[in-house]
């Protein structure tokens, strides 16, 4: 696990941003504190968390974004959407919608 950690870290030194995607039921204000938290270890990093919240009552093919903190180099997006396919739970959840959503950032192509 250390070796695993330690070539993460080596990693995150040579980016220059990166995207943290999670789904998490913490407060807007504590995954704001995370980010800050986080890019102290990272100082490099221009940091985007996006978090995406799980609202069975909407629509399966909508999406609500919210930007709740953006200081040019931090920033925190909260998508909110139904997470499942058409009803049914799945390890996937809402392939339509994720799509969607992850195709706003672009991925460049790993050399590792």
């Amino acid at each position: 696990m250390r070796k695993r950690a330690d070539r993460l870290k080596k990693y995150f030194e040579t980016l220059s941003s990166v995207v943290l995607v999670a789904e998490r039921d913490e407060t807007k204000e504590e995954l704001i504190d995370f980010l800050h938290s986080f890019s102290i270890l990272y100082p490099n990093l221009s940091i985007r968390l996006i978090n995406v919240r799980d609202d069975r009552n909407m629509d399966f093919k909508s999406y609500k974004e919210n930007k709740y903190f953006d200081d040019g180099k931090l920033s925190y997006i909260e998508y909110i959407l139904n997470d499942t396919d058409e009803g049914i739970e799945t390890i996937a959840g809402n392939n339509l919608v994720w799509k969607n959503v992850l195709s706003h950032y672009k991925l460049r192509q790993s050399e590792n």
